[in-house]
């Protein structure tokens, strides 16, 4: 079952914003970002636990390698 969500692309809703249709998108991230940039570190939610996720910050064998790959997006 779908949850209605949409996910829209980065320049449709700058897009948006920059003709005038729609502010609250652009607005919206900026202000989810916002929030996960103010969470602590450790928080599951927060920008360096979700980049920690892709493989940033990096720890761990390789780390200094720049020929290693860990298995990261």
């Amino acid at each position: 079952m779908s949850s209605g969500r949409v996910r829209y692309s980065l320049a449709y809703i700058q897009n948006l914003y920059d003709t005038n249709e729609d502010h609250t998108k652009l607005e919206n991230l900026i202000r989810g970002f916002r929030g996960i940039h103010a969470l602590p570190p450790d928080h599951p939610n927060s920008f360096f636990y979700l980049g920690g996720l892709h493989g940033l910050p990096f720890r761990g064998p390789g780390e200094t390698d720049p020929n290693w790959w860990g298995g990261y997006c």
